[in-house]
């Protein structure tokens, strides 16, 4: 990144962080509330095969059951993500 934007920067910090996400729904309907409504989520769908898609389905409401951390029929789970903070030169 800092290559990428070297002439156009002063500073650039870099830092993981982690989001805790808590969604009010089951499983299924946090994939489906992705489906409609997250863009990324919603690009993938629509470039997934019709046939394929209930696969795709399977395996998203598999991943949030492995990362799942609410006991009450909720979603809580966390997800990582790069922080970028740049400073113009």
């Amino acid at each position: 990144m800092l290559e990428r934007l070297r002439e156009d920067i002063a500073d650039l910090r870099l830092t993981m962080a982690v989001a805790q996400l808590h969604y009010p729904y089951s499983i299924a309907q946090v994939v489906e509330l992705h489906r409609q409504y997250l863009g990324p989520a919603r690009m993938t769908f629509e470039a997934t095969p019709e046939a394929r898609r209930p696969a795709l389905i399977h395996d998203l409401e598999e991943l949030y059951g492995q990362h799942n951390r609410a006991q009450d029929g909720t979603v809580r789970v966390e997800a990582e993500y790069l922080q970028v903070i740049a400073t113009k030169a």
